[in-house]
């Protein structure tokens, strides 16, 4: 039975790489004052005059996303984008199937449901969306909807990370160094988080600093553990952030003491 209380749907992917964060950042400067913010809002709404069923299945996609990245929680605009990726699954396009999924899922603008964020995930799984399977993944991993099923969350796990998807690699290293669903293998782990790490998941960057500061499946060596704390917090990975200041502030890793690099 489900939780009425609304729950953060675990993170699942890494959909922007650092260039684009760092172009998104930009453009977020441009709106600082409640006036810039209310302008780009009208915007918005008189781009959205066209009618929904007049856009071709890719337009309606990206529209909708263009509201939600948006939206400021603006329930308005986050009922639109619904609208429109609904208009776009209806016309089999997965990656809006995935949408519609994360917007249940998440309480974005609707009430949280579970079921039906498993219904639109397993609908875009079907055309392989890999971030529909890494979702299913994670639904089945934290029993969100449905009894915890480890080996059914794996599978899914596995069917992204070979569809090329990182954070779902990620996860798998999760599963094999914790032993869910699978024989606990450090050695597993590492890889996994290493492929991950190299195509830029941020959390697995973070789980090799760990694992090099610890000597977990790694030989133990400080300078790299750093780097990868570093690498991991420069993209914006709250968990490294904390402990490279932890680092910093009390002198661990080898780094001299710094009370303002801790900060």
């Amino acid at each position: 039975r489900l939780n009425n209380k609304k729950k953060n749907f675990p993170s699942i992917t890494v959909r922007y790489t650092r260039k684009q964060q760092e172009e998104m950042k930009r453009k977020a400067e441009l709106i600082k004052t409640k006036e810039d913010k209310n302008k780009f809002h009208n915007h918005n709404v008189s781009t959205y005059k066209k009618r929904v069923k007049d856009y071709s299945p890719t337009d309606a996609y990206d529209k909708g996303l263009e509201l939600v990245a948006n939206s400021y929680n603006n329930r308005s605009h986050l009922a639109k984008a619904l609208s429109l990726f609904r208009h776009s699954a209806a016309h089999k396009y997965a990656p809006a199937m995935y949408e519609v999924g994360r917007m249940y899922a998440e309480g974005l603008g609707v009430d949280q449901n579970y079921e039906v964020a498993k219904t639109n995930f397993e609908q875009a799984a079907n055309y392989e969306n890999v971030d529909a399977m890494a979702s299913l993944g994670i639904i089945y991993a934290y029993g969100l909807g449905v009894d915890i099923d480890l080996k059914e969350a794996l599978t899914w796990f596995e069917s992204a990370s070979s569809g090329g998807l990182p954070r779902a690699e990620y996860n798998l290293g999760v599963m094999y160094r914790d032993g869910k669903g699978v024989e606990a293998s450090v050695k597993q782990a590492v890889k996994h988080f290493l492929h991950a790490a190299r195509n830029d998941d941020a959390a697995a960057m973070s789980a090799l600093g760990y694992a090099y500061a610890h000597g977990q499946g790694l030989k133990k060596d400080f300078d790299k553990a750093v780097q990868w704390f570093r690498n991991s917090a420069e993209a914006g990975y709250p968990p490294a952030q904390y402990n490279l200041g932890l680092a910093y502030r009390d002198g661990e890793l080898d780094l001299k003491e710094s009370q303002r690099d801790a900060l």
